[in-house]
């Protein structure tokens, strides 16, 4: 398989970790806390910057998750009372919503921590699934910092009061940023430490989901023996497909920008239902920007369409309720869930041509020649590399080697 050029992604974490060891000590308040806080951010520094995929570097997260274990704990007490909500005319109170953002902040950290044990495997068992999820604790550690958000508004317009040790602050947001951008490259690099794996192009996989006819599998018709597997070519801007490390990234280092673009693209991307009123993108754009929670609806509904879209083209999907659910608490994972969805539409459905009239229908792929053993050994090898990398699942992989096989 072939992989993206090796991107430095441990080094930019580390230098994340750094200056989050740098803004520690500008501010300075010895107690041991602060003290822990800064060994484990230069713990994650160095061991990001030596490249050590080890203990050490599970030290680091396991430091930090243990730290927001106590601070989650120590808010509950009194002198702290992190989740109390003055009320105006009853003063202070405890308010349960106000337990949501610590908590979401304290599964990003414990995940991490999770992640690095299985990535360098102390927990050996979960690796293959820590890999599809390396993305997960820096949308948690970034999304507290959305809940927070809504939470303080939930509370403000029902009249309940305001909380004043929400931490809605531009320093508090920026420290959020640094520590989701470094946890998250440091999970991309663990995940993929060689680089981003490239999708492959085996006989007669993607040419017809993208209306061509080229490709290994005409080749292997055509000439009675199999050409070797190449990288796929990046799908047509029109397929919506995003790779998900970009998208991610995106999404946790732009502050919302991308959010904003990725909800005009996906919003022309669904018009392609042929049973759905299509949605003007720049409207909705628009409504998600200034309408407060009107960003709740319309992920609900998309998701809605994105699950009929996906059953037109045989992949399954059941996104609605879960993305309604996220899209309140945990407003970032939404957009990862269906953008994986699209891909996985883009590159193993049959592709809808309601408003496409681009696409082109789609074509069975060319029998194999039962000369072409050594393509078929090559074939397996790519789409064993796919299900290794988490782009297909195990049925569609037993799928094709039944196929090639001609068992």
């Amino acid at each position: 398989m072939e992989t993206k050029k090796n991107v430095p992604f441990n080094y930019i974490a580390g230098g994340f970790f750094a200056f989050l060891a740098l803004m520690q000590l500008a501010n300075f308040h010895f107690s041991v806390v602060s003290v822990l806080w800064l060994a484990g951010d230069v713990l994650l520094a160095a061991a990001l910057f030596l490249k050590r995929r080890d203990i050490l570097l599970s030290a680091g997260f396991i430091l930090l998750a243990l730290l927001t274990l106590y601070g989650f704990f120590r808010g509950f007490f009194p002198g702290y009372m992190s989740y109390w909500v003055d009320s105006w005319s009853d003063g202070l109170r405890f308010n349960l919503l106000c337990v949501l953002p610590a908590l979401v902040n304290l599964a990003g950290y414990a995940g991490a921590s999770f992640l690095t044990l299985a990535l360098t495997d102390v927990l050996a068992q979960y690796k293959e699934s820590a890999k599809k999820l390396w993305f997960v604790p820096a949308a948690c550690i970034l999304g507290s910092f959305a809940a927070a958000i809504v939470v303080q508004l939930l509370i403000r317009l029902t009249g309940g009061g305001y909380w004043p040790d929400s931490g809605l602050s531009f320093g508090n947001l920026f420290h959020r940023l640094l520590a989701a951008g470094g946890i998250g490259l440091a999970g991309l690099w663990l995940a993929y430490p060689e680089g981003m794996p490239s999708k492959i192009r085996a006989a007669g996989t993607l040419s017809a989901n993208y209306g061509t006819g080229a490709g290994p599998a005409a080749g292997s018709s055509a000439g009675g023996a199999s050409s070797a597997p190449r990288p796929t070519p990046a799908p047509p801007a029109g397929d919506g497909y995003i790779g998900m490390a970009q998208h991610v990234l995106l999404l946790l280092l732009t502050c919302g920008i991308w959010l904003y673009v990725w909800i005009y693209r996906t919003t022309g991307y669904l018009n392609r239902l042929e049973d759905e009123e299509p949605q003007n993108p720049t409207t909705k754009l628009l409504l998600c920007m200034f309408v407060p929670f009107y960003f709740i609806y319309w992920m609900y509904k998309n998701a809605q369409r994105l699950d009929k879209l996906a059953a037109q083209n045989g992949v399954a999907s059941d996104l609605t309720t879960l993305c309604l659910i996220l899209a309140i608490f945990v407003p970032i994972i939404p957009p990862i869930l269906m953008q994986d969805k699209i891909n996985a539409i883009a590159a193993g459905g049959t592709p809808s041509t309601a408003g496409t009239a681009q696409q082109q229908p789609s074509r069975p792929a060319p029998s194999r020649p039962a000369a072409a053993g050594i393509g078929a050994a090559e074939e397996l090898k790519a789409y064993k590399e796919l299900l290794d990398s988490g782009a297909i699942t195990q049925e569609e992989f037993d799928a094709k080697k039944r196929q090639i096989l001609g068992l």
